[in-house]
């Protein structure tokens, strides 16, 4: 599950370059190339262009956010706070909002989610809008890229494992999660803008991203701390360890906003004195 990197979606378009964006990290002999993916997409989703399938084949392993074969039971106990429910936690009209949400993206109203945590409602409303848009974990590029890894007996590894994200959202504030919880429910969850934000993306745009992770560093200072510049800065040095270990080259896919913004990922890899360029 990819509920961490879910909000990366968030964001409005400006199209500008013709293919998904790529970079590559050198230093030494070693090589990792760095690509930044949606979760989400249809399945006849273009991005698997010849630069990218080039990338892929010239390197030894995959790395990911997390992997999809690893069962996860800890939503169960953490994602939920059926004593102190979301209703007491939000105002009025956040309420509202929540229900008026919730009805969109299919579920029966605010009820559905009443009994969650904020970390929860926040992922759940994020997965059930991609789907009824018709965007599928199925068919996300993460997804995609392992069952292209297994096919071509390339190990893949993870930077998180799905246990280690639900414990991680589970240790939020409770003020940092309902942040979350209320940039998702002010966002606009419409078809029309999921397929915009999709375009973005297919057509190499980091500076629509870049806008949305200023306005999230902005509003929610400790939310994209945890969501996004903390986790560059770990990821990075596992990045650096795996680059002067001489295990031959990497291709590391990941959520597209932790490639783009001052913090990001590119940027926590030159900080160790590592050379990144887009391709």
């Amino acid at each position: 599950m990819r509920i961490l990197a879910a909000l990366a979606l968030w964001f409005l378009a400006f199209p500008a370059l013709a293919e998904p964006a790529l970079w590559v990290a050198k230093t030494g002999g070693a090589t990792v190339y760095l690509f930044g993916t949606v979760h989400a997409l249809k399945s006849d989703t273009p991005w698997w262009t010849p630069k990218i399938a080039a990338a892929f084949v010239r390197s030894q392993e995959i790395w990911v956010e997390s992997r999809d074969d690893e069962p996860n039971g800890n939503i169960a106990k953490l994602g939920y706070d059926r004593a102190r429910p979301l209703s007491s936690k939000l105002s009025a009209e956040e309420l509202e909002r929540l229900n008026r949400a919730a009805k969109a993206a299919g579920l029966p109203g605010e009820s559905a989610l009443d009994s969650m945590r904020p970390w929860l409602a926040a992922s759940t409303l994020m997965v059930k809008r991609n789907l009824k848009a018709g965007y599928d974990p199925d068919y996300g590029a993460d997804h995609l890229l392992e069952i292209k890894a297994a096919a071509a007996h390339k190990p893949v590894y993870d930077f998180e494992t799905g246990i280690e994200q639900t414990n991680f959202l589970a240790t939020l504030t409770e003020s940092t999660e309902i942040q979350f919880l209320r940039a998702v429910l002010y966002a606009d969850g419409s078809r029309e803008a999921i397929t915009t934000e999709i375009d973005a993306w297919l057509n190499g745009d980091t500076r629509t991203t870049e806008l949305a992770l200023d306005s999230m560093k902005r509003g929610s200072p400790d939310l994209y701390a945890a969501l996004i510049a903390n986790r560059n800065k770990v990821w990075a040095r596992r990045i650096v360890t795996l680059m002067r270990s001489g295990s031959g080259g990497a291709f590391v896919a990941v959520g597209a906003a932790h490639l783009a913004g001052p913090d990001c990922l590119q940027n926590a890899l030159e900080a160790h004195g590592i050379t990144v360029e887009r391709q």
